[in-house]
C-alpha cells in the first residue's frame, strides 16, 4: 500500500501553512491528485520525496515525520534553514 499525504500533513513536515503546500501543488511543483468530488489533495510518498530533491530539501525531515509515533515532526531544522529551504521553493520558477 502507498503512503499518502495530506497537504496539512506535509505542512507539518515543512513547517509551513498547509496553504503554501496548496500553492506548490495548484502550480505543479508538487505532483499529485485530487479526490472525486471533495477536491482534497493527496501527494504519494514517491511524488514527495521527488519534490524534496528537485529542491534539495533534506530527506531526512520526511524520516524523521515518519519515525515519530505520533506523526509530528520533530524541530531538527531550525527556523533559519526551513526558511530558506521555503524560500528556494517558493521563488522557484519566479525568476
Amino acid at each position: 500500500m502507498k503512503k499518502i499525504f495530506t497537504t496539512g500533513r506535509i505542512a507539518k513536515i515543512f513547517k509551513v501553512a498547509p496553504r503554501t503546500v496548496s500553492k506548490w501543488f495548484d502550480s505543479g511543483r508538487l505532483r499529485g491528485y485530487r479526490i472525486p468530488g471533495s477536491g482534497d489533495r493527496r501527494v504519494t510518498r514517491d511524488k514527495l520525496i521527488e519534490f524534496m530533491t528537485s529542491n534539495n530539501m533534506p530527506l531526512e525531515l520526511l524520516a524523521e515525520y515518519e519515525a515519530e509515533p505520533t506523526g509530528h515532526s520533530p524541530a531538527s531544522a531550525g527556523p533559519s534553514d526551513m526558511s530558506d529551504m521555503v524560500a528556494n521553493v517558493t521563488s522557484f520558477g519566479n525568476g
